[in-house]
């Protein structure tokens, strides 16, 4: 009959003698189906002298300057944050960690403060027009009949239609010297703050089913909760620091309860080998507290997510070593250890290889 029940497919990473089974993550993916979308939006049809991503990456950078907006072009919004979530996504990690989570939420963070920036918020960007104009005679000029200001935001192309008069007046001057702005929408700038969705909003802000989809803001978060709800399998190969492994009680617990399994004796003797190949099937669940403290002793950081389970494929040698550790304390040792038949305990050697 075959199962219902559905398994999670894990990536298996190696590192420091052990082998960490974690859930798949989507994010880098949807970074890099992000950035290449961002990248595709050209600068001609954003009227941006960089496509998309380039654009995000150099928020306001006094090379883009436009018209009236009172931005300095000192506070680029995009260079950093970006930059730096390319090397935490790019480098090719398999393996996230508590510290990896705290730089994306640093930049989670960086985000949302641009919205509430006079100068970083893309919907707040500050322009000016005429309060009404006309063309002369020949279409070739705009005159100004009523030069009240009136204030807009978002993308330097008013949606009032002043920026398209000029250029297609400039055109009729000088044939093809003016913007065309085919491909305009007046979503991009508003005269009211918080309302206009530009493009350079939408690639940081966007949502599912806005023109460029998820914005990276969202994404950065999806990331954050795909790492959160992590949870790892790991798996010892390589015994490093059993003194300190021994310590964790879940481990303790389990390893020096084989001692007090008569069928991994013969008398007094404890077949080692049998032990090992019998803890190898024996998962060991962790306390969150335990599973921190394992994950520092591993990689000298926590990982992202939850540690569930630890498992020992060790070897001889390594499995005596991790017993001995097990049951020593301040007041015993091994030698003070007996067997369930009442004999002192003999971790076998050379006998070992007469049960393999």
């Amino acid at each position: 009959m075959t199962s219902l029940v559905k398994k999670t497919k894990k990536n298996v990473t190696s590192l420091n003698g052990t082998s960490i089974a974690s859930k798949p993550v989507d994010f880098i993916a949807a970074y890099q189906k992000w950035k290449g979308a961002m990248g595709g939006v050209s600068g001609e049809s954003i009227f941006s002298p960089n496509d998309l991503f380039k654009t995000v990456e150099t928020h306001v950078n006094s090379s883009v300057r436009r018209g009236k907006s009172k931005n300095t072009g000192k506070d680029g919004a995009g260079v950093e944050v970006v930059g730096k979530i390319e090397k935490l996504i790019m480098e090719g990690k398999k393996l996230f960690f508590e510290k990896d989570i705290e730089v994306l939420e640093e930049y989670a963070t960086t985000l949302e403060g641009f919205l509430k920036s006079e100068n970083l918020n893309p919907q707040n960007v500050y322009f000016t027009r005429p309060t009404k104009w006309e063309p002369n005679s020949k279409g070739t000029r705009i005159i100004v009949t009523d030069d009240t200001e009136v204030a807009y935001y978002g993308h330097y192309i008013d949606s009032a239609g002043y920026f398209k008069a000029t250029q297609e007046a400039k055109n009729k001057r000088k044939k093809g010297s003016g913007k065309n702005i085919k491909g305009f929408k007046d979503s991009w700038s508003n005269e009211k703050k918080n309302t206009a969705k530009p493009p350079l909003y939408l690639a940081l802000y966007g949502k599912e089913g806005d023109d460029y989809g998820i914005g990276l803001l969202p994404l950065i978060q999806k990331a954050i909760e795909e790492l959160k709800n992590q949870d790892h399998v790991v798996t010892i190969n390589r015994l490093r620091q059993a003194n300190k492994l021994a310590r964790i009680p879940e481990i303790r617990k389990v390893v020096s309860g084989l001692l007090r399994r008569k069928a991994l004796f013969t008398g007094g003797d404890f077949n080692t080998n049998l032990a090992a190949s019998q803890l190898k099937t024996m998962p060991i669940n962790l306390t969150e507290q335990s599973a921190d403290k394992l994950s520092t002793i591993l990689y000298g950081a926590k990982l992202a997510g939850d540690l569930e389970q630890v498992v020992f494929d060790l070897d001889k040698k390594s499995m005596k070593r991790l017993i001995e550790m097990a049951v020593v304390s301040r007041t015993s040792e091994l030698k003070d250890k007996k067997s369930p038949t009442g004999e002192p305990i003999i971790l076998k050697r050379w006998q070992d290889y007469l049960w393999s």
